[in-house]
């Protein structure tokens, strides 16, 4: 449960939940540790479920084999690695081309740079922004 809290433990104890004071790893592995957690649960709750609605339709008690137990927490450890990996890379620009009828033709080719929620932060820190800047501008 203190892994879920970390973020209210963070901004009781240093007064913000992107405190300087953590390091960028400790955020990375509780978020990692959270993600895993909230996997394993609806693995967990996906395969007692898979189980009842067996055991209902057999008429007799159904065991989840402990390979399917241990698989399930490699794909969540796995799953949720790559989704923090995901997370706190630099994001690809992504170019969209909106037709706007009646739009004068001095504005034809007119580009707007649209950034939003980075959450600027220990996590995602000065290397990070300026990473994210450069490819935003190169666009």
């Amino acid at each position: 449960m203190v892994v879920f809290q970390h973020s209210l433990i963070s901004l009781l104890v240093f007064g913000t939940m992107f405190s300087p004071e953590v390091p960028r790893q400790v955020m990375i592995a509780a978020n990692w540790i959270s993600g895993i957690i909230l996997l394993l649960a609806a693995f967990q709750l996906l395969s007692d479920l898979t189980a009842l609605t067996l055991a209902a339709l057999r008429r007799r008690h159904v065991l989840i084999p402990t390979l399917i137990r241990y698989a399930g927490g490699v794909v969540a450890i796995a799953l949720t690695a790559f989704g923090v990996s995901q997370a706190i890379r630099v994001p690809p620009a992504k170019e969209i081309e909106l037709p706007v009828r009646g739009l004068p033709e001095e504005f034809d080719g007119y580009r707007i740079v649209h950034l939003t929620d980075l959450h600027i932060s220990r996590l995602f820190h000065a290397p990070w922004v300026e990473a994210t800047v450069e490819r935003t501008n190169a666009q």
